[in-house]
């Protein structure tokens, strides 16, 4: 069978395909990626066939702006650089590479290309959503919907309605990868959802630090992890008071950012900078995490049994919040109110109430060998013999 995995996104969005891409070509798929030429190499990287869906910069232009992660902003930012050139782009990509009767696309939330060429040549299609906040809390836009009406008149297709809050998902297979522990299911929900869960990789996991990182792990007390995600290049004062708390209460902390530019030249030794870390294998490690509230890393941080703190700021990452704290393992701080004594409070606490380890560690209980990766596989395979597509 002939996959196509369309993905608009974030590094947060892409990774979880490659995943499932790493893990569909190990069941005998041929299986391409198509996404921003912003991953080709993390695509290749995992032996995937890469396919060109939009330009570098243009990803690199959503990362630089200061409003990519504001409450409100953000969603314009995020369409005018990753959803509207994906558009055009993704469906010429996706017509090259489609095989009537040996085809199916496999989707993230924001790949209107992949709907698009669904309607226009009945492609089968499945879309993933990764948080239950895609699935309740995203609001139509007269943009969005003119654009997309745009494209689709050119190509003879009438007019979508509802398209961000209903279109875009796959009217035949919707497939959520989050428990229903962590969200269950509501009436206003697709009714073609299956959740999986949080598709962590064990694989991932197995990845060694680099090995400044492991040497500094080995050296001392558990650290704090700070992370504010892998897109923001604007976090200069999150490490700053981050520097600040490590010092204040004696903590140590490793502060994982690609851009390094936003980080203090003059950290202690108490602290370590890396670009990158695989966190299924540094979380068990570490005495919290601090981070944005994206979904893979409160997903690992709760398969590693560490309390979180979220400072969120945009998009899913309030919803994701809410959602940890009343699960009771993780606090939440508003970006403006991240100062080191609050912090440094906060963090006192989550590592010193008993309660907390104990949800930490019932939460980690839910993790269980069964493989979310594995089973999103079998419901693909499943939907593609219903279409009498050729495995």
């Amino acid at each position: 069978m002939r996959i196509l995995l369309v993905c608009v996104g974030s590094a947060g969005d892409v990774w979880p395909f490659i995943r499932l891409g790493v893990q569909l070509s190990h069941r005998r798929h041929k299986v391409s990626v198509i996404t921003n030429r912003y991953f080709q190499s993390q695509v290749e990287a995992a032996g995937l066939d890469f396919v060109e869906m939009g330009k570098a910069d243009e990803q690199e232009k959503g990362m630089k702006s200061p409003h990519l992660y504001h409450p409100r902003k953000g969603v314009e930012v995020f369409y005018q650089y990753s959803i509207l050139p994906s558009i055009h782009a993704g469906y010429e990509a996706i017509l090259r590479c489609y095989v009537p009767g040996q085809t199916v696309i496999v989707a993230s939330r924001y790949s209107v290309a992949a709907r698009i060429a669904q309607d226009r040549l009945q492609i089968p299609t499945v879309s993933i959503v990764l948080t239950p906040y895609g699935l309740c809390c995203v609001h139509d836009s007269a943009r969005v919907t003119s654009d997309v009406n745009a494209f689709r008149s050119s190509l003879g297709l009438p007019r979508a309605k509802h398209v961000l809050s209903r279109w875009l998902f796959s009217p035949e297979r919707v497939i959520g990868f989050f428990p229903r522990w962590f969200a269950s299911p509501r009436p206003d929900w697709p009714p073609q959802i299956r959740l999986t869960g949080f598709p962590i990789d064990k694989a991932i996991g197995s990845m060694r630090e680099p090995l400044e990182l492991e040497s500094f792990l080995s050296s001392g007390d558990r650290p704090i992890v700070f992370t504010p995600g892998t897109a923001m290049k604007h976090a200069d004062r999150f490490f700053h008071e981050s520097a600040l708390v490590c010092r204040r209460a004696g903590f140590r902390g490793v502060f994982v950012t690609p851009f390094g530019q936003q980080v203090p030249s003059d950290l202690s030794a108490a602290i370590i900078h890396v670009k990158s870390a695989p966190f299924g294998r540094l979380f068990p490690r570490a005495k919290a995490v601090v981070h944005a509230g994206g979904i893979g890393t409160s997903a690992q941080a709760m398969a590693a049994g560490v309390p979180q703190l979220i400072v969120p700021l945009a998009f899913d990452q309030f919803d994701n919040a809410k959602r940890l704290q009343k699960l009771g393992v993780a606090f939440s701080i508003g970006r403006h109110a991240y100062r080191s004594g609050l912090v440094e409070i906060q963090l006192r606490r989550l590592t010193s109430d008993p309660r907390i380890q104990s949800q930490c560690a019932a939460l980690t209980a839910r993790f269980t060998a069964r493989s979310p990766i594995q089973d999103t596989c079998e419901i693909i395979e499943t939907y593609a013999r219903t279409k009498r597509i050729l495995l």
